[in-house]
C-alpha cells in the first residue's frame, strides 16, 4: 500500500472516531434533556394538582350556602315553635268562632242595651285585710234589681298573671258583694255579667277598671 493510501485510511478511520464521539455525547446531552423535560412536566403537574385542590370551586359555594340558610331555617323555627308555646297570641278562647259569630254579639248587646240594667261601683278593693268588691244594680229607671246572679273576673290589663274568678252575693238594696284573693295594687279590669237566673240568658255585660292601693 502506497504511503498516501495509508495516509488516507487513517484519516478516514480518525474522523469516525470524532464522529461516534459527538454522537454518543449528542445522545448524552439529548437524553439529559429529555429526563430533564419530563421532571420539568412532572413538577409543573404536582402545582397544579396542589393548586386545585385549594381551590375554592362552585361546589363548596353551593355547599356553604345551603348550610348557611339550613342554619337560619332550623334556628327560626325553633324561635318559632317557642313563641306559639308559650303564648299563642289569644286573649279569648276561641275567639275565631266568636269572630263568625259577631253579628249575634251585636245583637246582644243591643237587647242588653234595651233592657237598660247597669251596675255602680260602691267599693273597690284595698291591699290588706279581707278584701272585697260591691256594686249595685239597678233599671234604667234607678230602681234597685233583687235576685240576679253576678259572675265576673279580676284581671291585669296586660298580663294574666294574679286573675282570678269572683261571685257575687247579695246584700240588701240591689247592692252584690263579691270577697277577693288580696290582689297586688295597680289598675285592674273588671269583668261582670248579669243573669236573672242561673241559667237565663246575660242581662247585662260590663267592664270597669278599678285602682288598688
Amino acid at each position: 500500500m502506497k504511503l498516501w493510501e495509508k495516509q488516507s485510511v487513517f484519516l478516514q478511520a480518525t474522523r469516525w472516531t470524532v464522529d461516534d464521539q459527538l454522537s454518543s455525547a449528542d445522545m448524552l446531552k439529548g437524553g439529559h434533556e429529555g429526563h430533564a423535560s419530563w421532571k420539568m412536566k412532572d413538577l409543573r403537574k404536582q402545582v397544579v394538582k396542589e393548586k386545585r385542590s385549594g381551590e375554592i370551586t362552585g361546589k363548596h359555594v353551593l355547599i356553604a350556602m345551603i348550610c348557611f340558610f339550613g342554619l337560619i331555617i332550623a334556628v327560626n323555627v325553633v324561635f318559632v315553635h317557642l313563641a306559639v308555646k308559650s303564648f299563642p297570641g289569644e286573649e279569648v278562647e276561641k275567639s275565631y268562632y266568636q269572630g263568625l259569630n259577631y253579628n249575634n254579639a251585636l245583637a246582644e248587646k243591643a237587647r242588653q242595651a234595651e233592657k237598660g240594667w247597669h251596675l255602680l261601683l260602691l267599693e273597690a278593693p284595698s291591699v290588706g285585710g279581707d278584701p272585697f268588691i260591691d256594686v249595685k244594680l239597678v233599671t234604667k229607671d234607678g230602681k234597685a234589681v233583687y235576685g240576679a246572679f253576678l259572675e265576673g273576673e279580676l284581671s291585669r290589663p296586660t298580663t294574666d298573671s294574679g286573675r282570678q274568678e269572683v261571685t257575687f252575693f247579695p246584700l240588701k238594696d240591689g247592692v252584690y258583694r263579691a270577697k277577693l284573693m288580696p290582689p297586688n295594687t295597680g289598675y285592674w279590669d273588671l269583668a261582670l255579667i248579669v243573669r236573672e237566673s242561673t241559667d237565663g240568658p246575660i242581662e247585662l255585660s260590663a267592664e270597669t277598671r278599678i285602682n288598688i292601693q
